[in-house]
């Protein structure tokens, strides 16, 4: 009778799951990076659509469709059209790189009888 393995069959099981590892890891990363890209599109969507509503209230402001108001993303906070992710500064974080999203600007303007937000520093994949 035989207790244990041989060292080929453990050498072999061993071969088998680095093999594996090495085909999931890059497939894991990618997912991870897809998704907090996804992230950060959603959150600036949502950034966009709360100075929206900020611009809203400011319409009498917005005379003139070729001149932009601008806004910081600190502002909405401080306004309560953000909610803050976290307790203390930065309130708002870029996903991909834990950077501050806070002092980045919007741009509001008037586009016919409608306002209009434009984050001044959307990454182009967003579009």
């Amino acid at each position: 009778m035989r207790n244990g393995f041989t060292i080929s069959e453990l050498l072999g099981t061993i071969a088998v799951l680095a093999i594996i590892m090495t085909i999931a890891i890059p497939s894991v990363i990618g997912i991870q990076s897809r998704i907090q890209t996804d992230m950060y599109c959603k959150k600036i969507e949502g950034i966009e659509s709360a100075a929206s509503l900020y611009a809203q209230g400011i319409m009498n402001e917005l005379k003139d469709e070729t001149e932009a108001k601008k806004i910081t993303v600190l502002e909405l906070v401080e306004l309560k059209f953000l909610d803050k992710e976290r307790a203390e500064t930065p309130f708002i974080i870029d996903p991909r790189n834990k950077k501050s999203l806070d002092d980045n600007i919007i741009e509001i303007y008037l586009n016919g009888r409608l306002v209009s937000a434009n984050y001044m520093d959307k990454d182009p994949i967003c579009n």
